[in-house]
């Protein structure tokens, strides 16, 4: 029987395989708190050529070679037992109640089909620090109330209630070319500021841990 989950979260990445450390271990605490699940979609280069799916105690790795973002996203889509699905990628830092504030924005929106925060530059060279206050930048998920002539949602830092997708199959690309533009041109979509969410201006993680060939020590590490 397939559990019902408040949240899922999902983390995109294409990059050989990272050390996701940095997000994992910030997202794992709030995700257990509500009774929800991490989804690691990546295409490493050591990942195989058919889809594959590793369920651990913490996370649920997909893996398959030469997969896109989207196709990755759209994956991870269909397989979320969460009636709310977040998403974010490998380059971010996310808040400490991230997770916390993306229920608070449905909580005070009702009504809202997606929710959308503030996602802003990280600081050039360092992933381990206090986000203090720095202002939205190129990276903002939109730069102010959501507005039909603004079409440009970032899914660093969105969170969807399930009922927006299809009960099946998602279609690759439909999420950022279909349903975004569309909740947003119908009012669908709410910004709440509490939810922040801090990426990296270039891919990779600077200063990290040597990025790992394939995910088997990850695997490990978070089983």
């Amino acid at each position: 029987m397939v559990p019902h989950l408040s949240l899922s979260v999902i983390v995109t990445t294409i990059e050989p395989w990272p050390d996701l450390s940095h997000i994992l271990d910030v997202l794992h605490p709030q995700v257990t708190a509500f009774g929800g699940e991490i989804i690691v979609a990546a295409s490493d280069l050591a990942a195989p050529d058919e889809r594959v799916v590793v369920n651990t105690p913490r996370v649920r790795w997909l893996r398959q070679r030469d997969a896109t973002i989207p196709w990755l996203r759209a994956w991870a889509v269909e397989i979320a037992h969460g009636e709310i699905i977040a998403t974010t990628e490998d380059d971010c830092i996310v808040a400490d109640n991230w997770c916390e504030e993306i229920f608070r924005g449905f909580a005070l929106y009702p009504l809202t089909r997606a929710v959308t925060g503030l996602t802003r530059d990280a600081e050039p060279d360092r992933f381990d620090v206090s986000p203090g206050l720095r202002p939205a930048s190129r990276w903002s998920s939109i730069a102010a109330r959501p507005a039909a002539g603004n079409t440009t949602l970032l899914n660093a830092n969105i969170a969807y209630q399930r009922s927006v997708f299809p009960p099946v199959t998602v279609p690759t690309g439909w999420i950022e070319r279909d349903l975004n533009p569309r909740l947003l041109r119908e009012g669908g979509v709410v910004l709440h500021e509490g939810m922040i969410v801090d990426r990296g201006s270039r891919r990779g993680l600077p200063g990290r841990a040597v990025r790992l060939p394939t995910g088997l020590t990850l695997l490990e590490e978070y089983d």
